[in-house]
């Protein structure tokens, strides 16, 4: 979450703080879950690019989780993310070490997810009501190995009106005002 904490109140709770300065061409990674914030001194030109190794997928699950809860919007779909990994063709090489990652990723996107559908259905007023939809852009099909699947940029997701998550997969719709879309768990 984006929340900016003065340096001295870090310290002053026993919280180790460190600074650097990035010069031209230097890198700064930055861990999961670490804070950290950036100043620009002077004129400058410079960009931020987020990458993760395969190993990162549960922190970016736990990430948006914690998004959900507080109820915000959150950076990405992590549903989303792990769908366009799995669906890509990978094709030996060091595609073959993340596998097991994603695959694991996979299956709890698949898992949490069929047990929010059966819990709806389960508890639907009358049942009759609840029909599922899939939220997509109406052509699905990845053209190419850079596209993600939907084809749509993350913030034309639709999101959940109650806690903000992005709505991939399924959702759903209150007929008695269709402009509420909410997730399985609202």
């Amino acid at each position: 979450l984006c929340t900016m904490i003065t340096p001295k109140v870090l310290k002053a709770r026993g919280i180790p703080v460190v600074h650097t300065i990035q010069r031209a061409g230097e890198f700064i990674i930055t861990f999961p879950q670490a804070y950290h914030a950036g100043f620009s001194h002077g004129f400058n030109c410079n960009e931020a690019v987020n990458f993760a190794l395969a190993d990162w997928l549960p922190y970016g699950r736990a990430s948006i989780e914690r998004y959900k809860d507080k109820k915000r919007s959150p950076v990405f779909s992590h549903e989303r993310l792990v769908c366009t990994i799995a669906h890509r063709n990978f094709r030996g090489g060091a595609h073959e070490r993340i596998t097991p990652w994603v695959e694991k990723e996979m299956r709890w996107v698949a898992a949490t997810e069929r047990a929010h559908r059966e819990a709806l259905m389960t508890t639907a007023e009358p049942a009759g009501r609840v029909r599922g939809y899939r939220v997509a852009d109406g052509d699905n099909h990845v053209r190419s190995e850079t596209e993600w699947i939907g084809g749509v940029a993350e913030s034309d997701l639709p999101q959940c009106h109650r806690c903000l998550h992005y709505l991939y997969l399924s959702a759903v719709l209150d007929m008695r005002n269709p402009k509420r879309i909410s997730c399985l768990e609202g």
